[in-house]
């Protein structure tokens, strides 16, 4: 939808409308076949444990937020410090990357309810996150070389003419981008695993970014650096807490049961 808006005449607005009828797109369908499910009556002897769904809200609504902040605050930042025409040109690299974390949502989707399945059979659900992570490789891969090859034509032919300036931008937007899309792969792996620590490696991952944004903002080439780095500071903060804890389960599993046979682990601390 997004590219006829903007062969329809509408530039940007068009390609940020489309983008907001394509999740309304997604959403209907997805939301149709769940209307029965809120016209069954509870049953005699269901209760709400309250409880639990404030302690699944706030690190969900945390999460949400941290993420949010590191998708959305360089646009903010820039159409602070820039002139309208640079902003402009950095908004072509925003959607991009949001095409990107698109992708990584697609994925998260896909692999939420297994992981999440898995983590109540009391089953490893690491290796879930791994092909995951791998199938995100995958998707990306061709989708860089194509920016790489042709990041002319792509930005002249979605975006029209005038903006042809920021595609050498383009190149490396849409490697620096990608740390940030396979976090939130990494945050759906939590969620699913009802696992909080790592939102508190989010929240110092978005106030450095804030605080990088805030330093080094000379040109739109520093801006996407900056992106780059503190998106892989962001997702090695957040793989690192994983790759600790899953070593520390298949530590206990290990003294538990034996040396040398690996069965279910503990779960984590859950909310």
């Amino acid at each position: 939808s997004a590219f006829f808006l903007v062969y329809a005449g509408m530039g940007i607005n068009g390609a940020m409308g489309g983008v907001v009828l394509g999740v309304f797109a997604a959403f209907l369908p997805a939301f149709l076949p769940l209307k029965p499910l809120f016209r069954k009556q509870p049953l005699p002897n269901s209760r709400l444990d309250s409880g639990d769904v404030y302690g699944y809200l706030w690190p969900v609504f945390l999460a949400l937020l941290c993420f949010a902040i590191l998708t959305n605050v360089d646009m903010i930042l820039v159409k602070h410090f820039f002139e309208p025409l640079q902003a402009g040109y950095y908004s072509i690299l925003s959607l991009v990357g949001k095409g990107f974390i698109s992708i990584a949502i697609a994925v998260s989707l896909a692999m939420f309810p297994r992981v999440s399945e898995l983590h109540e059979q009391n089953k490893d659900s690491y290796s879930t996150l791994k092909k995951s992570l791998l199938i995100c490789g995958l998707l990306f891969g061709p989708a860089v070389l194509i920016f790489m090859i042709f990041p002319r034509f792509i930005v002249g032919t979605v975006f029209g003419e005038k903006y042809v300036l920021v595609s050498p931008l383009l190149r490396m937007f849409s490697i620096a981008v990608i740390p940030f899309a396979l976090t939130n792969v990494l945050i759906n792996y939590q969620l699913a695993r009802r696992n909080v620590n790592f939102v508190y490696y989010l929240i110092p991952g978005a106030t450095f970014y804030i605080a990088m944004l805030l330093l080094f903002h000379s040109s739109l080439l520093q801006v996407v650096v900056v992106v780059g780095i503190a998106g892989s500071f962001v997702f090695g903060l957040n793989m690192g807490s994983i790759l600790l804890q899953n070593r520390r389960e298949t530590r206990t599993d290990m003294s538990r049961y034996g040396l040398g046979e690996k069965v279910s682990y503990e779960k984590p601390t859950s909310y």
